[in-house]
C-alpha cells in the first residue's frame, strides 16, 4: 500500500493498460447494515495536469496523452511495448514511410496504365481495353507461379535482402507502368511484364513478412501484429491518396522523389529488423568472430553486419538435403555410407568436392542438428580457410587442439576429404565445444530452438 491512511480492509489495486500505469483502486469490504448500495471500490485519479508520453517519455497535455493512446489502439500491437520485440517501434516507423510513398506512386502508375488503354477516351474501344487486361493479368499469375516454384523455400533464410528486393522490383513495376502511354504499340508487353513484378513481389512480401510478424510476436500475438499492421498501411494510403496531384508536369518529379525515399525508408526497415534466429549470414559472422576472438557477437552487432544489398561471400559453397544424384560420384563412393545409413546419432553426412560441400539429411532431422551441422561445417571452413597460419584467440585456447587435428587432417588430404575423421575430433569434443558455444549464445540473446538455413527438398536414410 502507498497511502497510510488505509485500512486493513482496504486493498489497493494499480491497473495496467497496455504495460502502462492506468486506474489506482482502492477496494474496501463493505460491513455497513446498507439502506443504499455501495461501491466496493474507490477510483484514485491520476494526474490530470500532465502526464507522460508512453511512446516518447516527455510530458504531454491529457489531449495528447488520449490521441497517442487512440493511435496505438488502433495500429500498433494490442499488448506493445510487452508483448513484441524491442526492434518493432522503429520498423513501424519506416514502414509506415514506404508505404505511404508506395501508395502515391502506385496510383500514378495505374493512372498512365488506364490512359494508355484508352479508359476515358470516348475513340477508344472498351473491348480491347479488357482483352489487355485479362492478358496482361494472366501473364502475372503464370509469373506468379513459376516463381514460387522455383524460390520459394529459399525466401525465409534470407529474409531481408528478399523483402528489400521485392521493393525494388515494386518500384520497377510501377516504372514501367508510367512509360507504358509512350509505347502504344508495346503497350500489352509493357504492361505484362510490370504485372509480372507485381506477382512476383506479391509471393516475396507474403512469405518474408510472415518472417517479420513472426520475429516481432513474441505473446502469441501474430494476427493481431499482422492486422494492425494492414490497418496502418491502409489509413496511411486513405490519407495520401486525397492529396495525389496527377498533373503530368509534376507527375515525373512526385514519382522519382517518392521512389528515391521508399527505397531509402525500405533499407532503414530492413536494418531495423534485429533477428535474434540464425540464418547462414549470421551464424556465419557469429561462429567466425567466435574462433578469432572467443566473444559471441551480439544479435544487433551481427545484424548490423549483415549484408542486405547482395549476399554474403562465402569461401566455400554448401548444398544441403540435395538429391544424391546430384553429388560428384568419386565423392560419394569415399564416403562412409555404411556408417550414416547404420548410425541413428548420425542424422547428416557431409561430403567435400572441387570447393563445395554437399550434406545429406535424414528425415528426422531437427534444428538443434542443424544448429550442430553448421557448427561443424564453420570449423571446417575455417580451419581450412587458415590451414597455412591457423590464428585461434587466447579465450579459446581450449579449442585449438581441435582446430589443430582437423589442419593436420586436411593438410594430409587431396581434393576428396574424408570427413569420418574430422567429424570424429568434433564429435569427441562436441559435449565440450559445441554446448559451450550454444550457451554463450543463449546469453547474448540468440534464439538456438529454431533456425533459418537454406535446405533442399531431399532426405536420405
Amino acid at each position: 500500500m502507498t497511502d497510510s491512511s488505509l485500512t486493513s480492509n482496504t486493498v489497493e489495486l494499480q491497473e495496467y493498460e497496455h504495460g502502462r500505469k492506468s486506474t489506482c483502486f482502492h477496494i474496501s469490504k463493505s460491513h455497513h447494515t446498507g439502506h443504499e448500495p455501495r461501491s466496493p471500490f474507490k477510483v484514485i485519479p491520476q494526474d490530470r495536469r500532465l502526464r507522460r508520453s508512453p511512446s516518447t517519455g516527455t510530458h504531454h497535455s491529457p489531449l495528447v496523452i488520449k490521441l497517442i493512446s487512440l493511435f496505438e489502439e488502433f495500429f500498433l500491437a494490442e499488448d506493445y511495448p510487452d508483448g513484441v520485440s524491442e526492434d518493432y517501434l522503429e520498423f513501424q516507423f519506416w514502414n509506415t514511410i514506404q508505404t505511404g510513398c508506395i501508395a502515391i506512386t502506385g496510383a500514378l502508375a495505374f493512372h498512365m496504365v488506364f490512359t494508355g488503354m484508352g479508359i476515358g477516351n470516348p475513340a477508344s474501344s472498351s473491348l480491347a481495353a479488357t482483352i489487355i487486361w485479362l492478358l496482361k493479368d494472366g501473364a502475372g499469375m503464370l509469373g506468379k507461379i513459376f516463381f514460387t516454384w522455383i524460390q520459394s523455400s529459399h525466401l525465409d533464410a534470407d529474409c531481408k535482402r528478399w523483402h528489400y528486393y521485392g521493393d525494388l522490383l515494386n518500384d520497377f513495376s510501377f516504372l514501367l507502368d508510367l512509360i507504358s502511354p509512350y509505347f502504344g504499340s508495346y503497350l500489352l508487353l509493357i504492361t505484362s511484364t510490370s504485372n509480372i513484378c507485381r506477382a512476383i513481389v506479391g509471393v516475396i512480401h507474403g512469405s518474408t513478412r510472415a518472417v517479420i510478424f513472426q520475429h516481432h510476436a513474441r505473446n502469441n500475438n501474430l494476427a493481431d501484429i499482422s492486422a494492425k499492421c494492414a490497418s496502418l498501411e491502409t489509413i496511411i494510403n486513405v490519407i495520401l491518396l486525397t492529396l495525389l496531384d496527377k498533373t503530368p508536369v509534376l507527375l515525373w518529379s512526385v514519382f522519382t522523389t517518392l521512389t528515391t525515399i521508399h527505397i531509402y525508408a525500405n533499407y532503414r526497415s530492413k536494418r531495423a529488423l534485429l533477428f535474434n534466429i540464425f540464418n547462414f549470414n549470421r551464424f556465419y559472422l557469429v561462429c567466425f568472430n567466435y574462433f578469432n576472438t572467443g566473444t559471441i557477437s551480439t544479435v544487433e552487432t551481427v545484424n548490423n553486419q549483415e549484408p542486405i544489398l547482395y549476399p554474403l561471400k562465402k569461401p566455400y559453397a554448401c548444398r544441403l538435403g540435395l538429391s544424391i544424384k546430384h553429388i560428384p560420384s568419386p565423392t560419394l563412393q569415399s564416403a562412409n555410407i555404411q556408417r550414416y545409413k547404420q548410425s541413428d546419432n548420425e542424422r547428416f553426412l557431409i561430403l567435400f568436392s572441387q570447393e563445395q560441400f554437399y550434406v545429406l539429411l535424414k528425415p528426422e532431422i531437427d534444428d538443434d542438428d542443424l544448429l550442430r551441422l553448421h557448427f561443424y561445417l564453420m570449423v571446417v571452413m575455417y580451419t581450412m580457410q587458415n590451414k597455412n597460419v591457423l590464428k585461434i584467440s587466447e579465450s579459446t585456447t581450449n579449442f585449438e587442439n581441435v582446430f589443430q587435428q582437423i589442419r593436420n587432417e586436411l593438410q594430409n588430404t587431396s581434393d576428396h576429404i574424408n570427413f569420418e575423421t574430422c567429424l570424429d575430433i568434433l564429435q569427441q569434443s562436441n559435449d565440450q565445444y559445441y554446448q559451450n558455444f550454444k550457451r554463450c549464445c543463449i546469453e547474448k540473446g540468440w534464439n538456438m530452438k529454431r533456425c533459418l538455413f537454406n535446405l533442399e527438398i531431399h532426405r536420405c536414410k
